[in-house]
């Protein structure tokens, strides 16, 4: 069975467009930043990380401007194409890209000129995304299977669908567990060309935290934390993965954070936090565990991905906030008593 990405209804010429140049503009960042150009950015106060952020910036300035043809396919194309080429002029016009190398400078415009090129004479395709799709189904299914739970992993990558959002209402993607389908908002936001840079991460996320567990219960806590920090510590420890990513992927989260929690405290203002993004410390825990008792840190976490009980999720929701609290050392102490479920652990934890 063939794996699919497609837009979830029929999309305007102008969402087309936008999806274009949004993995042209992702395509030209990896590509950019996997050449040797950390010491020219230096130079200039700038890190890997400010090209995408820059970018960003300036497309989402720009891109609002696809559509006003309304539908009209050729209209489009050619907003499309100014739209690219204004965010290449206000990035190669910043105050310190301006002031950069040569050679670097040579570097961005040559990209700029492959993205035009690209724009004006090629055709869109859902390759980028596809192939983060495949990259991101793998890579779950490693990390778990070395821990004797892949079977929790799905056979084969999910179906992906691409949903508009022009009014940034949505998180950046969604996953339902029912259908095995992942949803991927097209956003028009300053760190959406970081989501789409990442967009790798992003799926892999959807697997971890939302399609591979077996307890639909879970809370916030473990599925935006815990298990967030397991996924951000299995890319540090990967040695194919560039360094940038790894810089890149924790700015990208709390800006998406930002987000989330505009749109939530839009719908209710009075919501506590805590149910939208989980309990503060949680993933800083988590992490010092992997690194630093990962076999009581794999433990744990088997019983999370594994439980199917709602009293095991309310359990594990309660640990968490205990972890938090205490810190790691103390929760390396917990995590190493004499335990064989959620509710010896729970009972061992002195929770009530």
């Amino acid at each position: 069975m063939s794996v699919t990405v497609q837009f979830l209804k029929a999309p305007l010429p102008a969402d087309e467009s936008v999806l274009w140049t949004m993995q042209l503009l992702a395509r030209a960042v990896q590509e950019i930043l996997a050449t040797d150009v950390a010491y020219d950015l230096n130079g200039v106060g700038l890190s890997a990380i400010d090209v995408p952020r820059i970018l960003g910036f300036f497309a989402a300035r720009r891109l609002p401007a696809i559509g006003s043809s309304r539908g009209s396919g050729a209209g489009a194309n050619h907003e499309r194409s100014e739209a690219l080429a204004s965010i290449w002029s206000d990035f190669l016009q910043e105050d310190r890209i301006k002031r950069s190398s040569k050679s670097l400078l040579a570097l961005f415009e040559q990209h700029r000129d492959a993205t035009l090129k690209a724009s004006r004479e090629g055709a869109l395709t859902f390759d980028y995304l596809r192939d983060a799709n495949h990259s991101a189904h793998a890579f779950v299914q490693t990390l778990l299977k070395e821990q004797g739970l892949g079977r929790l992993v799905p056979d084969v990558p999910a179906d992906v669908d691409i949903v508009p959002d022009p009014e940034t209402k949505m998180y950046c993607a969604a996953s339902d567990s029912q259908s095995g389908r992942i949803q991927w908002a097209l956003q028009i936001i300053p760190h959406g060309l970081s989501a789409t840079v990442l967009v790798e991460r992003v799926f892999a996320h959807e697997y971890l935290s939302h399609l591979v567990p077996r307890n639909p219960n879970l809370g916030r806590s473990v599925l935006e934390r815990w298990l967030v920090a397991l996924l951000q510590e299995a890319y540090l420890m990967d040695p194919s993965q560039l360094n940038w990513k790894n810089v890149l992927w924790p700015d990208y989260r709390r800006a998406l954070e930002d987000h989330v929690a505009g749109i939530e405290n839009a719908r209710n203002p009075a919501l506590n936090l805590v149910r939208t993004v989980g309990y503060a410390g949680v993933e800083e825990v988590a992490m010092a565990l992997y690194n630093r008792a990962r076999r009581a840190f794999w433990r744990f976490t088997h019983q999370i991905l594994t439980s199917t009980s709602p009293g095991d999720a309310s359990k594990i929701d309660r640990l968490l906030l205990s972890f938090a609290n205490l810190g790691p050392a103390e929760s390396k102490k917990i995590l190493s008593r004499k335990w064989s479920n959620i509710n010896q652990l729970h009972d061992a934890a002195g929770n009530p």
